[in-house]
């Protein structure tokens, strides 16, 4: 990749769950057009928790849910569905929905999402 192509594309942001860091997310989006970020999903276990995170999953993505026998397998689903709606949020909203507390695990990166803007 050439040097002056590489200046295009936002070095990737660790979100260490729902509180961020978004402001990133968007910095990288204005200035860019373009946002990558990557987490590991026992840092979202808390919001994965909550009933209140589980309610907006839609149709498909709540079967799935539900149909999985492993606990663990769940809130990994879980976890890295929210970290990627937060992260779609980042994009149209000032300030995605905050969670006050957070969990810090070791466990392996869950997903590696990006957004472009048009």
């Amino acid at each position: 990749m050439s040097a002056e192509r590489a200046e295009h594309i936002t070095a990737p942001v660790h979100v260490t769950g729902p509180d961020g860091p978004w402001h990133e997310i968007r910095e990288g989006l204005a200035l860019r057009g373009n946002a990558s970020v990557f987490t590991r999903w026992g840092e979202w276990l808390s919001a994965a928790l909550t009933d209140s995170a589980l309610h907006p999953l839609p149709g498909r993505d709540r079967l799935r849910y539900r149909q999985t026998a492993d606990p663990v397998m769940r809130y990994r689903f879980v976890a890295s569905w929210l970290a990627v709606k937060y992260t779609a949020a980042a994009r149209s909203a000032p300030r995605p929905p905050s969670s006050n507390s957070r969990t810090r695990s070791a466990a392996g990166p869950i997903c590696a999402a990006s957004t472009r803007s048009t």
